[in-house]
C-alpha cells in the first residue's frame, strides 16, 4: 500500500522541556523540534513512537535545514541508520544524554534513527530524482508500516480482499513475479498457498522487513528478493530466461507511482510465458465514491485532483505524486502482448481516509454489515467506476518477446 501521510504528527518533546533540542525543517514543511545527539560531525535524530510526517518527509527530500540551540544553522544530507549494531549504538547515545526513562517515554522502544551528515566539500545536491524520493519515503516507512496497516481497518479489509483475488487468479500458476511487495503482506499469502515468488522492490528497508519475516518460515526457500526500481525491471531480471514467470502480481503502490509504464510492459512481455497472467491493482480515475467523499468533507481541490492524470503530492491522502489509470489506459499500454480478462472494484463504499471514528460510531455489528454490503456491491461488474482501487487481470497472448542484448 502506498504509505499515507502519517496521521500521528507528534514532533517530539515540548521545546520548553529541554534546553538541548534541535530544530529540523525540510522543503516548505513547518519546522519541528527534536531530541538529538551528535557524534563528531554527524547529528542523529529519532522518531517519537510512530514516525511523524517529518521522519518520512526528511527521507523523501534527502536533505534538511538544522538550527542548533546556540543559533547556528546548516543544511545536512539525510541517511537512514541501518538496523543492527549502529542503531543500538545510537540508542545508547540518546540514553546517555537524556536518560533511559525519557527515551522510553518519547521513543517507545523504537530503534529507528536518521543520520544527518554534512558533506565534506560543503556541496548539497539541489534536488532528488523521483526514484530517490520514492525510495526514501518507503525506507522511512518500513519499520512502522505493518503496525500502521494493522491499526487501520480499511487497509486490512482492502488488502485481504486483494489477497483473496490474487490467490484465485494464480491458482496452479508458478513461479510468480511480485512488483512492489513492501513488507510482504500479500507475498506471505502467496507463499503460504504454495507459490514460488520473486519479489522486486526499490526499497531496501521494505525488503529487509520482508526478509526478516521470512526467516524460519516453512516457505522461506520459495522466496527470492531483488532490489531495484520497477522502471528498470528489464535490468533487474535480465538473467532470467524468456517466459520464466507464469504470472505477475502487484498491489497498492508500485505501478501507481510510475508516470510511464511502457518499459515495464515491455519487460513483462518477455518474462511472462504464453497464457500467463497479470493481476494487479490500479488507482482508479476518478473513482466516483472517493471523489464524493472528498466533496462531503469540504475538500473540492482533492476531489478535482482525482480527475487528473497526475495527482500532485499531498493533494489527497498520499505524500507522493500518483498516476491513476482507467482500464482503457492499461489496455493501450499492455497491448498487443496482453489481453484484458477482467476488471473489478476492490471496494465501492470505503472512504479514502482513516474511518476509525466512523466505524466506532456504528459498532462491530454495523461494521460487519457494511462490509457485506460493500462486497456484494463491489462484486457487481457495473460497480467498478465507483471504486478508488481496481483489480485487473490480463492474459499473455502470443509468444515471449526475446531479450535483445545491448548493441544488437
Amino acid at each position: 500500500m502506498i504509505p499515507p501521510s502519517p496521521g500521528d504528527r507528534r514532533s517530539g518533546p515540548d521545546p520548553g522541556s529541554y534546553r538541548r533540542t534541535i530544530e529540523l525543517a525540510y522543503s516548505d514543511a513547518p519546522p519541528v523540534r527534536l531530541l538529538y545527539v551528535e557524534e563528531g560531525p554527524t547529528v542523529y535524530v529519532r522518531p517519537t513512537r510512530d514516525a511523524g510526517a517529518w521522519f518520512s518527509g526528511a527521507m523523501r527530500e534527502g536533505q534538511v535545514e538544522l538550527a542548533w540551540p546556540d543559533g547556528a544553522r546548516g543544511r545536512r544530507l539525510v541517511r537512514l541508520v541501518e538496523p543492527g549494531p549502529r542503531t543500538a549504538f545510537v540508542r545508547a547515545l540518546f540514553e546517555e544524554k537524556y536518560g533511559t526513562q525519557t527515551c522510553l517515554r518519547y521513543f517507545d522502544g523504537s530503534d529507528s534513527a536518521l543520520a544527518l551528515i554534512a558533506p565534506e566539500d560543503g556541496w548539497i545536491p539541489s534536488g532528488r530524482t523521483d526514484v530517490e524520493r520514492i525510495r526514501g519515503e518507503f525506507d522511512a516507512a518500513a519499520d512502522f508500516y505493518d503496525a500502521r496497516v494493522s491499526a487501520h481497518p480499511i487497509d486490512v479489509y482492502l488488502k485481504d480482499r486483494v489477497s483473496a483475488f490474487a490467490e484465485a487468479a494464480f491458482e496452479d500458476r508458478d513461479p510468480l513475479l511480485e512488483i512492489g511487495p513492501g513488507t510482504g503482506y500479500h507475498t506471505r499469502r502467496l507463499l503460504a498457498a504454495g507459490h514460488r515468488v520473486v519479489a522486486v522492490d526499490l526499497s531496501g528497508g521494505m525488503l529487509r522487513r520482508l526478509r526478516s519475516s521470512a526467516e524460519g518460515a516453512a516457505w522461506a526457500s520459495r522466496l527470492e528478493l531483488r532490489e531495484g526500481p520497477v522502471v528498470e525491471l528489464a535490468r533487474v531480471l535480465s538473467d532470467l530466461p524468456d517466459g520464466y514467470f507464469a504470472g505477475m502480481f502487484s498491489a497498492f503502490g508500485a505501478l501507481d507511482l510510475e508516470p510511464e509504464v511502457r518499459a515495464i510492459a515491455s519487460a513483462l512481455a518477455r518474462l511472462i510465458r504464453p497464457a500467463g497472467r497479470l493481476a494487479f491493482t490500479s488507482l482508479n480515475r476518478p473513482g466516483w465514491t472517493p471523489l464524493l467523499w472528498e466533496l462531503a468533507r469540504g475538500r473540492p481541490r482533492a476531489a478535482a485532483a482525482r480527475t487528473l492524470r497526475t495527482i500532485p503530492p499531498g493533494r489527497i491522502e498520499y505524500p507522493l505524486a500518483l498516476y491513476p489509470r482507467q482500464p482503457s489506459d492499461w489496455d493501450g499500454v499492455l497491448s498487443p502482448a496482453f489481453a484484458r480478462e477482467d476488471v473489478r472494484g476492490i471496494s465501492t463504499l470505503s472512504p479514502p481516509f482513516d474511518p476509525r471514528r466512523l466505524l466506532r460510531s456504528i459498532g462491530s455489528r454495523g461494521s460487519r454489515r457494511l462490509r457485506r454490503w460493500d462486497q456484494w456491491i463491489s462484486d457487481r461488474p457495473v460497480s467498478w467506476p465507483a471504486s478508488e482501487w481496481l483489480f485487473l487481470t490480463y492474459r499473455r497472448v502470443g509468444s515471449p518477446v526475446p531479450q535483445v542484448a545491448p548493441g544488437e
